[in-house]
């Protein structure tokens, strides 16, 4: 092996002349969010530093400032500061990234250099990757094989809307993990043990510290507490997530606000609650269990879900507080006798949502899960005009004898004492 070191433009390069591997030097720092460092190196010297990463077989990118020495593994590392300007502090960060050109192609231009190059690397499910350049970043893109999860960037500290069954999402933490480790397995990168933990049906989350060589995998119900943290540490953690509408976008704290988040209709548990520290585990509730009420003529039950007073939420909400319990949905009226049928069970002598909607005050009410109605009973309104400016129904279970039952909502107010929740089996 050559060593070849050129400067232009605050640029070196070293250079592998066999298989025309380069590190390309730059000012610049990865950004913390998107970026986990695979190894810390004791090298003082920032050359020695790109040259550990050079002679590395997985490494992509090395980190050197007048402090420390950090490696990142392809896959570890997605934006990266671009600081050509000048050093943004006194700590004079550097970064060498590991590029593959053609001869013919070699340039000594930052932008022939790094922008637009493709570099093969065909292992741990990554086929290459493509260093992009702006006056603000690099941004590093990979391409992942078939068996490679493509939904959303897995980096990111919130979890992405697609139409994917699961994918993941990752932040620092501030120590690793409590609970019951599933397994230990050899460390490689962070995309890995994410990888690893998205690939296996029972995986809840992942983690690491990253100055060991173990990756580990918790499953559904394993992981007691967690903290995450908006600073980088040397801890990082990684959970799968089931895309829903009401969590899509939410972040590590956002989600400590108690809501119930999804998770895969396989395992014991449907949902769970992080408060910022504790997971509580929310078991899958069915037929089977002494609280669930048959209606004839309609396969599966319903349940009645009680939710604190006041609660505001949207309409899709109510929709997944029962998807969180394991429940197909919001249980309608089926038809002629239900609400004596609902009057019957004492916990359902309240106001609850049994989902009657409409779109917006412009449009018809409509019946979610129609096909669990029976007959085109009327709804009797308790007004007499079903409340245009509404958006929502609630039905008031106040007794027996009461004709007018309905009351208008508007969906994102505080509304309801519970959910009548159907579930299929």
């Amino acid at each position: 092996m050559t060593s070849l070191l050129s400067f232009l433009l605050f640029i070196e390069l070293w250079k592998l002349t066999t298989s025309e591997t380069y590190m390309v030097a730059v000012k610049g720092s990865p950004v913390p969010s998107t970026s986990y460092g695979t190894s810390q190196v004791g090298i003082a010297d920032w050359r020695d530093c790109a040259q550990k990463c050079l002679e590395s077989s997985t490494c992509i990118l090395a980190y050197s400032s007048t402090e420390v020495c950090v490696l990142y593994a392809v896959g570890d590392v997605i934006q990266v500061k671009n600081d050509q300007e000048g050093y943004a502090n006194d700590k004079e960060e550097k970064v060498a990234f590991k590029v593959q050109s053609s001869a013919d192609s070699c340039t000594y231009m930052a932008s022939g250099l790094l922008d637009g190059i493709v570099t093969p690397y065909n292992k741990e499910h990554i086929d290459s990757y493509e260093i992009k350049t702006t006056p603000e970043f690099y941004t590093i893109a990979y391409t992942y094989d078939s068996n490679m999860d493509k939904c959303g960037n897995w980096f990111e500290p919130k979890p992405q809307c697609s139409v994917c069954t699961s994918t993941m999402f990752s932040s620092f933490l501030k120590q690793e993990p409590t609970g019951t480790v599933a397994e230990q397995i050899e460390f490689v990168s962070w995309s890995m043990c994410l990888f690893e933990c998205s690939s296996r049906p029972d995986c809840f989350m992942a983690a690491v510290d990253l100055g060991s060589n173990k990756c580990k995998v918790y499953n559904y119900g394993g992981v007691d507490q967690f903290e995450y943290s908006d600073a980088p540490t040397t801890f990082a953690g990684g959970l799968k997530y089931t895309p829903a509408s009401y969590t899509c976008s939410s972040n590590f704290s956002s989600l400590s606000d108690g809501r119930y988040v999804h998770t895969l209709t396989s395992t014991p548990y449907s949902s769970y609650q992080y408060n910022g520290t504790a997971v509580t585990w929310i078991p899958r509730q069915s037929c089977k269990d002494a609280d669930a009420h048959l209606y004839t003529g309609l396969p599966g039950c319903f349940k009645f879900i009680r939710m604190p007073w006041p609660i505001k939420h949207p309409q899709s909400y109510s929709t997944a507080i029962c998807v969180a319990f394991g429940a197909d949905g919001l249980m309608p009226i089926p038809g002629a006798g239900g609400y004596d049928v609902f009057y019957a069970i004492k916990p359902l002598q309240r106001t609850v949502d049994v989902g009657y909607v409409r779109d917006n005050t412009t449009k018809q009410y409509f019946w979610l899960q129609p096909q669990l109605r029976l007959d085109d009973s009327p709804v009797i309104w308790n007004h007499d005009n079903p409340f245009n400016e509404h958006d929502c129904s609630l039905l008031v279970i106040g007794g027996k004898n009461e004709a007018e039952r309905f009351l208008g909502s508007v969906c994102d107010e505080p509304s309801n004492y519970g959910l009548v929740c159907h579930f299929a089996s």
